[in-house]
This record gives C-alpha cells, structure tokens and sequence, in this order.
C-alpha cells in the first residue's frame, strides 16, 4: 500500500531517509540483507531495491522489518512520511491511490514526483497571490 504522500530525498540523490535509515539499522544491528531477507521472507533482491531506491516497501513488509530489526517502524521512517491511515481520504481519492498502487513502483515514484511539483507551484502561486 502506498501509504506515503511524499518522501524526503537527499539533495544529491534518489535515496530516501527510509533507505538511509534501513541500512544504517541494519549495520547497527550486524544484519546483513541477506539475514533480513531471510527473516522476513522479503527477497534479497527487493531489501537491496528498498535501500537503494526512494520507496517504502508497503505497510506489511515495513512491519516486518521493523520487527526484525527490533526497532518501532518510526525509527525506519522519519517525522516527514504521512501514514494514509491517519488522513481521512475519500473514497474517490483512495480509489485513486489504489491505482497507483499498481503501477511498477519507477512509475509511482514519478507520480509522486509530479504530484509533488505541482503542490510545489501552487504554494509558489499563493504565496505570489499573498
């Protein structure tokens, strides 16, 4: 489940504080993505994608790492990430996000990024109207 509306970025990259924060977790505990894929039943490959690319694995996955790692998912995410569970959408905007939902996740992340240039612009233009 897309249940992000937005992640933080570095300046000078595509990896998100979500996979910053996995790998330096993982490292801390001594657990290499092989062990965490192993434990999770979350393929090598996808916990490689995860750290290396600006999505969140969905809710269940996310669960589970956590609980691998022994950490509160919050320590995974960071105070910018908005649970979707805590805004109340409606039906027709969650319909929409089950569509995205299936998109491959290089195709939600440049829904994300468009969906976030053009909050960029509207804030731009009020500010402007101000």
């Amino acid at each position: 489940m897309i249940y992000t509306i937005f992640m933080k970025q570095e300046e000078h990259g595509d990896r998100s504080n979500f996979a910053r924060n996995l790998i330096a977790i993982r490292k801390e505990k001594g657990v290499s993505q092989r062990d965490l894929a192993e434990h999770t039943g979350i393929s090598h490959r996808m916990i490689a994608y995860y750290e290396t690319n600006a999505v969140i694995p969905p809710l269940d996955k996310l669960e589970k790492i956590a609980t691998i790692l022994g950490v509160p998912i919050s320590r995974l995410t960071d105070s910018s990430l908005i649970a979707l569970e805590s805004i109340k959408l409606d039906t027709r905007t969650m319909k929409k996000v089950r569509l995205i939902e299936q998109l491959p996740p290089a195709e939600q992340k440049k829904v994300m990024e468009y969906a976030k240039d053009l909050l960029e612009k509207v804030s731009l233009k009020q500010l402007q109207n101000v």
